[in-house]
């Protein structure tokens, strides 16, 4: 209670008086007077002058309240000041004292007897409230331990749910125990526990206080469709004395037992609903109320616990699931990562040491992957990616690993190897899944895969060296023509340094004018006419010598060089027609090979309509030669970039036919011109019936699609004889004359070629 001030002690008997009045001969006795300024009583101008005691009159009755003013010793109070301080105050000679307010006016007395009141009567005050609370305090103390036992007993419920904390599922029997338990607590005749998923599908629904026929009966759970569907949707608890007057209650099932009381709660923690818990009708027939509210909410605390946890265990784990994948396996195509593969490596180079067994790390790359990611886009190039890493999986044991390193690389594991050739069986499998074409957004691809192989202990005994084996391997494979598998081998790491001081010095060819053109003719066989030249070009390095297309051309090509060098070849080539053209050789044709990565830069058709005008060559005298692994980049890029080259006039014509990715479907859609039979199938045509049905297959087809055949590599008399039997009549090669400098080719012109070897240097220089 709050401390009594002098507010509280006003005296009754205040009678305020004019200065210059006369107190009356019939004063009640014990009056005190508040005597103010002569103004009139109640104006602004009335100001308290001080008090009068009954006392101070009974010494000069007559004179006037101005004259009986003695100055008192103490002066007026304030009204807040504390009753304690006011007796103290009073406990001398004064028996009354004035109070002001906070603004100094006038507020009222305080006498012994004033005081005195006030203080009985905070006295009677608080023995009327101690009295209040002792009997609160009983009629606590009679609930307390009702509500002891009845949280006691829930407690052994919760206890019950709480002991599975650690588990990451809820099984029926702890449901069974709790909502048992729940039940007794709340003198309630039914109850049921049910849980749903994500999905608002029951997952879990246990009962008690009803037989297995009545639960046989209903046939299904409670659905909620009624009262307990707007428990879990509204998140809320619903109380009701009578069901029948709540529609919602038809959402029971037909046979279950009757009920007339309802108390249901939802299974919720943080918006997060996992269910409801309902308890029907109280064994005395009361109604349920909020203890009972209460109680049932406080159990569905404890049981969220227990989901909150299986749901925060499982999110743990996927998490840790999430960050382990990411950690050890390839994003893109879901095979393990570098990290992981040089771990298994190492675990398996443990267990090889211990087993004296053989382990081989293969190292693959796939073949022109950057000119199908350039040409197609990267969206493709990721679907191939995930396409072969599938295929490649399909290759391998169970005990084995496919990993992706970076790129289009990836690594193959063989562990405990008994045989070499168990090796090569794999590295073969590989390359035959490989070989169907692809289907990738309605585009055929064709795919080839270089391989490189390292074995221990037979190259090296230790992790490092065998991963830097098979990866020199793997170079040596792509060397050699790529679509092949190769065994490190000590002479390997040679072939690669030199390969290295290739590219090096290839990069300054150009500028230091060390390429030239040298050109073979192409003969009409039955007239003996010179109809054109292939250009082919020559390195002749000041630090290596003379260095074979075969092997700077591929290198160009890795290194990206070959774009400046295809272009300086095609300026180089069209300038020397032109020249022969201003000597009198006319329709000498000149045809010059494409690298498909030349081909298919942005604008080239733009840059070789340039080049002709820049040189005067006419574009109907001009035959670019493509090969037909071009064919494994779009098709329809492929189609409009010849369509646009067509539109200048120039001829097209497939080199090396027979031996890339042959498609006739793709082949007749192609505006080209001309198709050139590969030099592999003419060296054994007139002794190889396989290679003659060829031939004779190619020739037909070329015939039925309305292009012209040449046949390169020709450098026999029977080989020519078979080729025009077959009404082959364009050829090219040793037999008719090797690639000459530009010098000679005036000389062969006018004088033209015989259908027999007369003439042709027999050296062994092959293109």
């Amino acid at each position: 209670m709050k401390q009594l001030i002098a507010a509280d002690a006003y005296s009754e008997n205040v009678i305020p008086v004019r200065a210059d009045a006369r107190p009356t001969p019939n004063r009640t006795a014990g009056s005190i007077y508040a005597v103010f300024s002569t103004a009139t009583l109640g104006d602004e101008e009335g100001v308290f002058q001080g008090i009068v005691t009954d006392r101070d009159i009974s010494y000069s009755p007559h004179r006037i309240f101005a004259d009986l003013l003695n100055p008192h010793p103490l002066a007026p109070i304030t009204d807040d000041t504390p009753l304690t301080q006011v007796e103290d105050l009073l406990s001398g000679s004064e028996d009354a004292l004035a109070v002001v307010d906070k603004t100094n006016t006038f507020a009222g007395v305080v006498t012994h007897t004033s005081v005195l009141k006030a203080l009985l009567k905070r006295e009677r005050e608080l023995l009327m409230t101690t009295q209040e609370l002792n009997q609160q305090i009983a009629e606590d103390r009679q609930h307390l331990a009702l509500w002891s036992n009845r949280l006691s007993e829930l407690h052994g419920a919760s206890r019950t749910l709480l002991s599975v904390l650690s588990h990451t599922q809820i099984e029926d029997d702890i449901l069974q125990s709790g909502i048992e338990a729940l039940c007794k607590l709340l003198q309630a005749r039914y109850g049921a526990v049910g849980l749903i998923n994500e999905a608002g599908q029951l997952t879990h629904f246990v009962h008690t206080g009803m037989t297995d026929e009545q639960v046989k009966r209903m046939g299904h759970a409670p659905e909620g469709r009624g009262l307990l569907g707007a428990v879990i949707h509204e998140n809320t608890a619903i109380r009701l004395d009578d069901l029948t007057t709540d529609p919602r209650s038809e959402g029971f099932p037909d046979h279950h037992p009757v009920m007339k009381s309802l108390l249901a709660v939802p299974i919720s923690s943080l918006g997060r609903v996992y269910g409801r818990i309902y308890l029907c009708d109280k064994i005395d027939d009361s109604p349920f109320d909020n203890e009972d509210e209460l109680l049932a909410m406080s159990f569905a605390t404890s049981l969220c616990l227990i989901l909150d946890n299986a749901r925060e265990v499982q999110e743990i784990k996927r998490g840790q699931q999430h960050l382990y994948q990411l950690a050890h396996f390839d994003t893109l195509t879901g095979l393990p990562n570098r990290e992981l593969a040089y771990d298994r490596i190492h675990q398996a180079l443990a267990n090889s040491r211990r087993k004296r067994t053989k382990l081989a790390i293969l190292f693959a790359d796939l073949d022109n992957f950057k000119h199908i990611n350039d040409s197609l886009g990267h969206s493709a190039g990721d679907e191939l990616l995930k396409a072969v890493a599938l295929r490649l999986t399909q290759c391998i044991r169970e005990s084995d690993t496919v990993a992706r390193l970076g790129g289009d690389e990836f690594l193959i594991l063989l562990p405990d190897i008994e045989l070499v050739e168990n090796i090569i069986t794999v590295a073969k499998k590989i390359k035959d899944t490989l070989q169907p074409i692809f289907k990738i957004n309605n585009m055929e691809i064709f795919v080839t895969i270089s391989i490189g192989i390292s074995v221990y202990p037979d190259d090296s005994m230790n992790i490092e060296e065998l991963l830097r084996d098979a990866d020199t391997a793997m170079y040596h494979a792509k060397n050699n023509g790529r679509n092949n598998f190769q065994f490190f081998t000590t002479q390997m790491n040679e072939v690669v340094q030199k390969q290295l001081r290739l590219t090096s010095l290839l990069s300054q060819a150009l500028e230091r004018n060390q390429f030239l053109l040298h050109y073979q003719p192409q003969v009409d066989v039955i007239s003996g006419k010179m109809l054109g030249v292939e250009a082919l070009i020559r390195w002749q390095s000041n630090e290596l010598g003379p260095i074979s297309p075969a092997e700077f051309i591929p290198a160009a090509e890795s290194s990206g060089l070959i774009i400046a060098i295809g272009d300086w070849v095609l300026m180089s080539a069209c300038t020397q027609g032109k020249q022969w053209l201003d000597e009198g050789l006319h329709e000498l044709r000149m045809a010059v090979n494409m690298s498909s990565v030349q081909f298919q830069q942005p604008h080239f058709p733009a840059r070789l309509k340039q080049i002709l005008s820049t040189t005067g060559f006419p574009a109907t005298l001009l035959e670019l030669e493509i090969t037909e692994n071009i064919m494994m980049s779009d098709k329809n890029a492929i189609i409009a970039i010849l369509d646009e080259l067509k539109a200048l006039n120039v001829k097209i014509s497939i080199d090396d036919f027979g031996t890339g990715y042959s498609s006739l479907s793709y082949l007749k859609r192609l505006p080209i011109d001309q198709v050139k039979i590969d030099q592999s199938f003419v060296r054994d045509i007139a002794s190889d019936p396989n290679d003659a049905a060829i031939i004779t297959a190619i020739i037909a087809m070329t015939y039925g699609l309305n292009l012209d055949v040449i046949a390169e590599g020709v450098e026999t008399q029977a080989q020519l004889d078979f080729l025009i039997s077959k009404q082959c009549y364009k050829a090219q090669g040793y037999y008719f004359s090797k690639p000459v400098a530009s010098e000679q080719i005036a000389a062969l012109w006018h004088k033209g070629f015989k259908p027999y070897p007369s003439h042709f240097d027999s050296g062994d220089y092959h293109e």
